[in-house]
Parts: structure tokens; C-alpha cells; sequence
């Protein structure tokens, strides 16, 4: 077990507070997790960024994990003004970003639209940039059961376990449930549960995503896992951001849903990130 303190902090923005979680000191890279997850997607990872030289941050967008709530959908646009507030609270006004799946759009606004200043930028998967068709099917698979209220099949009463399960399936095709993957089950659970049931993510909201791509002008890393369900995003999201990209396939399935594979994903990360940082 690593022995890296992990700290964990609120920071205020207008819309309610921000929940950070950290580890390491150097320079910072703030990582934004998938949706409809939190930043305990990172867990795992923030010990083995830390060790590369980085203070890690794991942040819960707000409406996630244990930030605040929020009424109504909100754009990418919002969430990334509300993230800037909030590492405006926290004292960082200089950062690496990493933003995976639907948070990719709310890295690129951050980059290109905030106070705070980003000097590098990862991004896993770009879903605006999948196939229609290949897009759709995963927003099938994600929203195939009827709700958490009550039914008469009695499906209320696993409805939370079938849901987390389901995440896992959509995330990493060739998942199967044992003894060495029931903890991630829990851990999607544990994230549904704290972002609530009836949650409307507006993850599928139209994007320009290859038009602001090609605005970003500080490095780029464009990164995807063979079996991550946007695998097929990566191509057009390489030709999108243009010759300056910088392109990584990670083999097999995505190494964040593998626990066996921890530390895996920070090395190719950090790897980008401390070729490009700043002196």
C-alpha cells in the first residue's frame, strides 16, 4: 500500500462548494473524472501521480460525488466556469488538465475559455466526435432500465446493483462479475447513490468539439484504450486537433477500470505531462 497522504478539501464557488481530493506536491494536474461517476475514478491513481513528481487533484464537477448539487442541466459551458472557481478557491491558478469521456468538453472549455491558466491538456475519448451510430448504442446500453422508482417486476430492489453493473459492461465490454471486480461495481454504487438517481447529466448535449480541438494551442495529448467503448472517437479526434497532437493507444481495455493495472494509466499521463511542463 502506498504510504502518499491523500488529502481531501472543500473549496467554494457561486453555485456551492467543490470537492478536491489531492496527493503529491510539484506541479499540478487536475483530473476530471467520467460521467456519471466522481473523482474516485482516480483513487487508485493519485498515489502513482504523486510519485512521478505531480500534486494530483481529483476533482467532483459539481452535481457529482460529494459537490453540490445542482437544479437543472447544466452546459459544459457551466461546469467549466464553476471548475474555475473553484480552482480559483483552491489556489491554483496554473495547472496540466485531463478531461475523459463527457468531461472532455468541459477541459477544452476550461482551456480555452478560463482564468485559469492550462498548460498542457489530455484528453480520453471525445464522444462528440464518435460515430452517430456507435453513439447512440452507448447511450442505449446507458439508460436501458426503467428508474429507481417502484415497479411491479419488484426490479426497484436491485435496480441500484443492475445499474452499476451496467456501467461497468458500457465502460469495459469484456467485464464479468467476480471476486476481483465486485469492488468496482460497489464503487459505481457508491457514485450513483451520492450524485442521486434522478440526475439528468446532459451528456449528450450538442458540442463543436472538433472546432474548439483545433483552438487549442498548448500541448495536447489525445489518448484511448483498444477496448474503451470511444475507441472509435479517436481518430477523428486526432485529426481534429492537427498536426501539433500528440496521439497514445493504451492496450486492452482502459487501465482505470482494472485494479490489477493500478498506477498504469498515471505513468502514460504523467509521462506526456512532464515532457511538456513548464520551467
Amino acid at each position: 500500500m502506498s504510504s502518499t497522504q491523500v488529502r481531501r478539501r472543500y473549496v467554494d464557488t457561486s453555485a456551492g462548494q467543490m470537492h478536491l481530493t489531492e496527493a503529491g506536491t510539484g506541479p499540478t494536474l487536475v483530473l476530471l473524472h467520467w460521467v456519471p461517476l466522481s473523482g474516485r475514478l482516480y483513487d487508485e491513481e493519485l498515489p502513482a501521480f504523486a510519485a512521478a513528481g505531480f500534486h494530483a487533484v481529483a476533482v467532483d464537477l459539481m452535481g457529482f460525488g460529494r459537490s453540490a448539487h445542482h437544479e437543472g442541466v447544466w452546459s459544459f459551458e457551466q461546469h467549466a466556469r464553476a471548475l474555475d472557481e473553484g480552482l480559483a478557491s483552491a489556489g491554483i491558478e496554473r495547472c496540466g488538465l485531463l478531461g475523459g469521456h463527457f468531461s472532455a468538453p468541459i477541459a477544452l472549455e476550461l482551456t480555452l475559455a478560463g482564468k485559469a491558466d492550462v498548460w498542457a491538456l489530455a484528453i480520453d475519448g471525445c464522444a462528440h466526435l464518435m460515430p452517430p451510430a456507435a453513439l447512440e448504442d452507448i447511450g442505449n446500453k446507458s439508460t436501458k432500465f426503467a428508474g429507481p422508482g417502484l415497479h411491479a417486476d419488484g426490479s426497484h430492489r436491485h435496480f441500484l446493483w443492475d445499474q452499476a453493473v451496467n456501467a461497468c459492461q458500457v465502460f469495459n465490454p469484456d467485464f464479468e462479475l467476480g471476486p476481483d471486480t465486485v469492488h468496482l461495481v460497489y464503487g459505481f454504487t457508491l457514485d450513483y447513490l451520492s450524485t442521486g438517481p434522478a440526475a439528468d447529466f446532459g451528456s449528450f448535449a450538442p458540442y463543436p468539439a472538433a472546432e474548439r480541438l483545433a483552438a487549442v494551442d498548448c500541448p495536447l495529448l489525445l489518448l484511448t484504450a483498444e477496448a474503451d467503448p470511444l475507441y472509435p472517437a479517436y481518430e477523428p479526434t486526432l485529426a481534429a486537433a492537427g498536426a501539433a497532437a500528440v496521439g497514445h493507444v493504451i492496450a486492452g481495455t482502459h487501465p482505470l477500470h482494472e485494479r490489477a493495472r493500478q498506477g498504469e494509466y498515471a505513468a502514460a499521463v504523467s509521462d506526456f505531462f512532464r515532457r511538456v511542463q513548464p520551467a
